[in-house]
């Protein structure tokens, strides 16, 4: 009997191991190479993988997570945006407020007061 997973369930079950420990990790400074060491895997193949499951690259998938997670914050919490970054894997507030920007179109702060505008509403 062959019990080898195919090439491609082996592929899926990777990408689940890699997002969860990216997911788990994420709020410290992380690399590709880390995390396909992880999962016993050349960089360049993690990298495949996750190209093929659907995701961005892996710095995309890591910098999406880490603003879902900004964006939690920001609803829920007063924290600055030095502190977010600090609790999120951002070097420092000016990139955490750079890449907000730049893939949500607005600011840290704009997209807070529009979140509590929306709490008013409801």
């Amino acid at each position: 009997i062959n019990t080898a997973l195919p090439a491609r369930d082996m592929n899926v079950y990777r990408y689940r191991l890699a997002t969860q420990y990216i997911r788990d990790n994420y709020a410290r400074s992380l690399a590709l190479e880390e995390v396909a060491e992880e999962l016993h895997i050349c960089g360049r193949q993690l990298q495949r993988i996750l190209e093929e499951q659907g995701a961005e690259t892996f710095s995309g998938y890591l910098e999406h997570y880490r603003l879902v997670q900004v964006c939690l914050a920001l609803t829920h919490t007063d924290q600055t945006v030095e502190q977010l970054a600090a609790q999120h894997g951002f070097s420092r507030g000016s990139y955490l407020h750079y890449v907000f920007k730049k893939r949500m179109g607005i600011t840290p702060q704009q997209y807070r007061e529009g979140q509590r505008a929306n709490k008013m509403d409801e």
